[in-house]
């Protein structure tokens, strides 16, 4: 069972790294891009990296704005004391 499972990894690390030269870039990079193309995609990564900080800036205000609230449940039962 050891000797099959060790030839599936091996041949998958052989099918990945054959598959590496095959796509190594998108077409985009293989052309020469001009200044517009090249700021148009600046512009766009930085657009998604905003929207993904912001995200993540919002559920973590969330989870915060949760723990502050569990908080102040536990102190106002008593004081966060044991119920049993």
């Amino acid at each position: 069972m050891h000797a099959r499972a060790i030839g599936v990894a091996v041949a998958a690390a052989l099918l990945t790294t054959i598959g590496v030269t095959l796509s190594v870039a998108c077409p985009l990079c293989f052309s020469q891009a001009d200044a517009q193309t090249a700021d148009g995609l600046n512009d766009a990564v930085l657009l998604l990296m905003g929207l993904t900080g912001s995200v993540l800036g919002g559920i973590a205000a969330f989870v915060i704005s949760l723990r502050r609230r569990a908080g102040k449940v536990v102190r106002a039962i008593g004081g966060g004391q044991s119920l049993h």
